[in-house]
């Protein structure tokens, strides 16, 4: 059991502890999961008064479930997701000491929600072929009151979902993720695939995939989790160490990549890209048994938010062979000159880094680091993740004197 671990008294403490995070979330993610599920089509697509103007219900519905689950578990959470920037702010605590900071959750609510929405309408136009052209489509939706549930049940989701969003979908689809983040390290990250409604759980035990649909009830236990689930298996592919997956689908992303100089020569980006606008929290998955017909040597964060990367760091931590070494490497990587984003840094240096070190703490988390900016949600970073054996990669690193970060969350 996880509470054995620990021999001391305050380590089994502390595991209990986690572990009623643990449960807490997948309870969470399952409830978000389910209520975009139950929601109506018209409801997912209409803009929403929630949030940014431009706000659609795929977006408002599951952070609304999230921040209302995450405030009745536990009042004085820290919950960092870009509509509640402002509670964070007010709630990060001055000090960067990881026994003074609180519990932080952060939140990617609804992942390539550009896909879903393309994804809704093309599968709206089929249940529509009979009634309305496909320009009509759209304008038709408000009349109808199906659920997403129902139309996921009439179509084969997973294949339509690939003629959209790319194979596979147990990677590709649309997901929402949530990772607790406690006293400096990384505890758990859950994330769930509203396509295939499978879940990746990564925590202590390992990383694993459980069927959503196939559980029940309202509340989890993690060990009868665990042992109805799969374990993910990271692997490295040879000939494919320098093929990769990063988000270069925006403005000024692949001119910041090729700072980086991880290849020499700009033609590396063209010749070894595999998805350039791939999804952020499921993105390690890439490196996983999941991916088998198309092996990547790494993943990236290519200055994006921490919305998008926080969730890698417990897949990262808890990754581990069949004698517990770690399967994963993790680099910090920035350029020279540091770059920006709508004036937030894309990559920071060691002395500005998230991930700490310092005399009588030793190497942490210091989530305080998010509250120099007036959105938090929005801190950036360049995060470089691997398989252990990717020699090729880690060389690079290691040559351009990039940080190892495994050690620090």
């Amino acid at each position: 059991m996880l509470i054995l671990l620990k021999k001391t008294v305050g380590g089994v403490i502390m595991l209990n502890i986690n572990r009623n995070h643990i449960e807490f979330m997948v309870t969470v993610v399952k409830e978000v999961y389910e209520t975009f599920l139950s929601s109506e089509v018209r409801e997912v697509l209409n803009v929403s008064n929630y949030g940014k103007s431009d706000t659609l219900g795929l977006d408002a519905i599951p952070e609304i479930v999230y921040v209302r689950g995450v405030k009745k578990y536990d009042e004085q959470v820290i919950f960092v997701t870009e509509e509640t920037d402002k509670q964070t702010i007010a709630g990060l605590p001055e000090t960067y000491h990881p026994n003074m900071q609180p519990l932080v959750f952060i939140s990617d609510p609804a992942d390539r929600s550009k896909y879903l929405k393309r994804f809704i309408i093309a599968l709206m136009k089929l249940e529509f072929k009979e009634e309305y052209s496909d320009t009509e489509v759209e304008s038709a939706i408000p009349e109808s009151n199906i659920t997403v549930r129902e139309l996921w049940n009439k179509y084969g989701v997973n294949k339509e979902w690939e003629s959209i969003g790319e194979s596979p979908v147990a990677i590709t689809g649309a997901t929402t993720a949530i990772t607790c983040i406690f006293r400096g390290k990384a505890i758990c990250s859950v994330i769930a695939n509203f396509i295939t409604g499978e879940l990746t759980l990564a925590c202590e035990k390992g990383v694993f995939q459980i069927n959503l649909l196939k559980q029940s009830g309202k509340r989890f236990i993690l060990d009868d989790l665990c042992k109805k689930s799969k374990k993910l298996v990271f692997y490295y592919s040879k000939g494919n160490c320098r093929r990769f997956v990063t988000f270069l689908g925006k403005e000024g992303y692949r001119e910041h990549f090729e700072a980086s100089s991880i290849f020499v020569g700009n033609d590396g980006v063209d010749i070894h890209l595999h998805h350039k606008e791939p999804g952020g929290p499921s993105r390690p998955l890439y490196l996983s048994n999941l991916n088998s017909c198309s092996p990547v040597g790494f993943i990236l964060a290519n200055g994006e938010k921490i919305t998008e990367w926080s969730h890698w760091l417990p897949i990262v931590k808890f990754a581990r062979d069949t004698e517990g070494r770690k399967e994963l490497r993790i680099y910090e990587v920035y350029t020279e000159p540091i770059m920006a984003k709508k004036g937030i840094p894309m990559s920071v240096t060691p002395d500005l880094s998230i991930f700490r070190e310092r005399p009588q703490i030793g190497k942490f988390m210091d989530i305080n680091k998010i509250s120099q900016f007036s959105n938090p949600s929005h801190f950036r970073s360049m995060i470089v993740i691997c398989h252990k054996e990717n020699t090729w990669l880690t060389g690079i690193m290691k040559q351009s004197g990039y940080r190892d970060i495994g050690d620090y969350f």
